[in-house]
Protein backbone atom coordinates (compact mmCIF):
# COMPACT_ATOMS: atom_id res chain seq x y z
CA UNK A 1 0.00 0.00 0.00
CA UNK A 2 3.12 2.07 0.36
CA UNK A 3 5.07 1.48 -2.28
CA UNK A 4 7.86 3.57 -3.54
CA UNK A 5 8.29 3.86 -7.15
CA UNK A 6 10.94 6.36 -9.40
CA UNK A 7 11.37 5.54 -12.87
CA UNK A 8 13.74 8.78 -12.93
CA UNK A 9 11.05 11.29 -14.81
CA UNK A 10 8.96 11.11 -11.86
CA UNK A 11 9.16 9.43 -8.29
CA UNK A 12 5.43 8.50 -6.58
CA UNK A 13 4.38 6.74 -3.60
CA UNK A 14 1.17 4.72 -2.55
CA UNK A 15 -0.96 2.70 -4.72
CA UNK A 16 -3.33 4.83 -5.77
CA UNK A 17 -0.82 7.25 -6.83
CA UNK A 18 1.29 4.38 -8.89
CA UNK A 19 -1.73 3.26 -10.47
CA UNK A 20 -2.93 7.44 -11.98
CA UNK A 21 0.92 7.61 -12.94
CA UNK A 22 0.85 4.33 -14.90
CA UNK A 23 -2.33 5.13 -16.59
CA UNK A 24 -1.62 8.50 -17.71
CA UNK A 25 1.77 7.37 -18.94
CA UNK A 26 0.05 4.26 -20.84
CA UNK A 27 -2.34 6.66 -22.14
CA UNK A 28 0.67 8.69 -23.72
CA UNK A 29 1.99 5.79 -25.34
CA UNK A 30 1.04 3.91 -28.67
CA UNK A 31 3.17 0.74 -27.53
CA UNK A 32 5.43 -0.11 -25.29
CA UNK A 33 7.37 -3.72 -24.00
CA UNK A 34 10.16 -4.36 -21.85
CA UNK A 35 12.29 -7.22 -22.30
CA UNK A 36 14.22 -8.37 -18.98
CA UNK A 37 17.58 -9.49 -20.00
CA UNK A 38 19.38 -10.82 -16.91
CA UNK A 39 18.50 -10.39 -13.52
CA UNK A 40 20.28 -10.69 -10.00
CA UNK A 41 19.20 -11.02 -6.26
CA UNK A 42 21.57 -9.53 -3.51
CA UNK A 43 19.83 -10.58 -0.32
CA UNK A 44 16.20 -8.81 -0.17
CA UNK A 45 16.62 -7.07 -3.65
CA UNK A 46 16.70 -7.89 -7.02
CA UNK A 47 18.36 -5.96 -10.08
CA UNK A 48 16.56 -6.27 -13.04
CA UNK A 49 18.53 -5.05 -16.46
CA UNK A 50 16.19 -4.68 -19.21
CA UNK A 51 15.56 -3.16 -23.03
CA UNK A 52 12.26 -1.27 -23.33
CA UNK A 53 11.22 -0.32 -27.18
CA UNK A 54 8.42 2.62 -26.64
CA UNK A 55 6.27 4.28 -29.36
CA UNK A 56 5.04 7.37 -28.76
CA UNK A 57 1.41 9.08 -29.78
CA UNK A 58 2.71 12.73 -29.82
CA UNK A 59 6.48 12.51 -30.21
CA UNK A 60 8.27 11.38 -33.25
CA UNK A 61 5.57 9.30 -34.45
CA UNK A 62 5.79 6.05 -35.79
CA UNK A 63 8.83 5.57 -34.76
CA UNK A 64 10.00 3.05 -31.76
CA UNK A 65 12.79 4.07 -29.42
CA UNK A 66 15.04 1.87 -27.18
CA UNK A 67 17.24 1.91 -24.17
CA UNK A 68 18.07 0.15 -21.96
CA UNK A 69 17.85 0.42 -18.08
CA UNK A 70 17.96 -1.36 -14.28
CA UNK A 71 15.25 -1.63 -12.00
CA UNK A 72 16.20 -2.26 -8.53
CA UNK A 73 13.23 -3.77 -6.78
CA UNK A 74 12.93 -4.81 -3.17
CA UNK A 75 9.86 -7.14 -2.00
CA UNK A 76 7.79 -6.74 1.42
CA UNK A 77 7.05 -9.86 3.44
CA UNK A 78 3.65 -10.13 1.66
CA UNK A 79 5.59 -10.72 -1.61
CA UNK A 80 4.73 -7.34 -2.90
CA UNK A 81 7.09 -4.69 -4.58
CA UNK A 82 7.50 -2.04 -1.98
CA UNK A 83 10.90 -0.47 -3.41
CA UNK A 84 10.97 0.07 -7.35
CA UNK A 85 13.89 2.40 -8.47
CA UNK A 86 14.71 2.75 -12.08
CA UNK A 87 18.14 3.56 -13.73
CA UNK A 88 17.68 4.64 -17.51
CA UNK A 89 18.94 7.07 -19.68
CA UNK A 90 15.58 9.24 -19.96
CA UNK A 91 17.24 11.71 -22.04
CA UNK A 92 17.73 9.17 -24.90
CA UNK A 93 14.41 7.41 -24.22
CA UNK A 94 12.32 10.26 -23.95
CA UNK A 95 13.15 13.69 -23.55
CA UNK A 96 15.06 13.70 -27.18
CA UNK A 97 11.75 12.83 -28.51
CA UNK A 98 10.04 16.03 -27.55
CA UNK A 99 9.88 18.69 -29.91
CA UNK A 100 12.43 21.71 -29.32
CA UNK A 101 13.78 20.33 -25.95
CA UNK A 102 14.72 17.07 -28.18
CA UNK A 103 16.41 19.31 -30.71
CA UNK A 104 18.26 21.18 -27.75
CA UNK A 105 19.68 17.84 -26.20
CA UNK A 106 20.67 16.76 -29.27
CA UNK A 107 22.97 19.82 -30.08
CA UNK A 108 24.57 19.52 -26.55
CA UNK A 109 25.58 16.26 -26.96
CA UNK A 110 26.62 16.34 -30.05
CA UNK A 111 29.08 19.30 -28.67
CA UNK A 112 30.02 16.47 -25.77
Amino acid sequence: ADVWFDDTVKPVRGVAALEHYMAESAAGAESCTVEPEDWVRKGPDFYIRWRMHIRFKKFRKGRTTSTLGLSHLRFDRDGKVAYHQDYWDSARGLWEHVPVLGWAIRKIKSRL
